[in-house]
């Protein structure tokens, strides 16, 4: 697709986050991926001439900084906050505020 305003092709995006796109001048694509610790995009040439090329070195790209990223903190997963559910139900029971029934058994 070409902007009606000049001879250069939109962006393409791949996933919400990254997106590959050709700069006037130059035979190569780039990519652009959102960095939402840093709150601002990385941009980098994928050295690449051919579209299709370009958007599998993208995806590399982006899967080799994703992966190396920790994907939640212990203290905010899933598992932190069950585990944290059974022992307060635990408590409660222990305390006759809860009857055994009501709370699953964390055994």
């Amino acid at each position: 697709m070409l902007d009606s305003n000049n001879s250069d092709p939109k962006a393409s995006r791949i996933y919400p986050t990254l997106s590959i796109y050709k700069v006037r001048d130059s035979r190569y694509w780039y990519l652009r991926l959102w960095d939402s610790e840093k709150r601002k995009y990385t941009v980098k040439s994928t050295r690449e001439t051919s579209k299709i090329l370009a958007r599998e070195a993208a995806i590399d790209f982006a899967k080799s900084v994703l992966q190396s990223k920790p994907l939640v903190e212990t203290q905010y997963s899933f598992r932190y906050f069950a585990v944290k559910a059974f022992k307060k139900g635990d408590q409660l029971v222990a305390q006759r505020l809860r009857h055994v029934g009501t709370v699953r058994p964390t055994r």
